[in-house]
């Protein structure tokens, strides 16, 4: 099964751009409705997010169960599963700005710091900062 796994801050950062443009459009242009999600062609399955927050949550020195153990083969559930986000992207010129990649390994960091005792309101900070230094797109 393929999803259309994002970090929340891209989410975050496409509905402000468009809230932004809605109080803007005198006109009437913005759509009524947006997605905001990866590109379909990167959608990737389940397993490969799975594996890759396992390897991520390993480096972090946190035990991880081999999930393929616990879990077997599991429910059936939808093949695919996606967003189509062009018309944010044609609308808003919105895309975004971390990889699936990033975003689990963004997602992992977070947790482990606050696994170890950080102050989470600290590691979001710090999180928003290294995203708004990201050129859109």
């Amino acid at each position: 099964a393929t999803r259309p796994w994002q970090h929340v801050l891209d989410v975050l950062a496409g509905y402000l751009s468009y809230a932004e443009a809605l109080v803007h459009d005198t006109g009437g242009t913005v759509p009524n409705a947006l997605n905001f999600g990866p590109d379909t062609a990167e959608a990737k399955p389940v397993e490969w997010l799975v594996d890759r927050a396992i390897t991520q949550v390993r480096d972090h020195g946190i035990v991880a169960a081999d999930w393929k153990n616990i879990f077997g083969n599991g429910p059936r559930e939808a093949a695919v599963l996606a967003l189509d986000a062009s018309l944010a992207k044609r609308a808003l010129g919105w895309t975004p700005r971390l990889t699936q990649e990033d975003a689990i390994d963004w997602t992992v960091d977070w947790h482990a710091g606050a696994m170890g005792g950080k102050p989470t309101r600290g590691l979001v900070l710090e999180q928003i900062r290294r995203f708004s230094e990201r050129i859109p797109g």
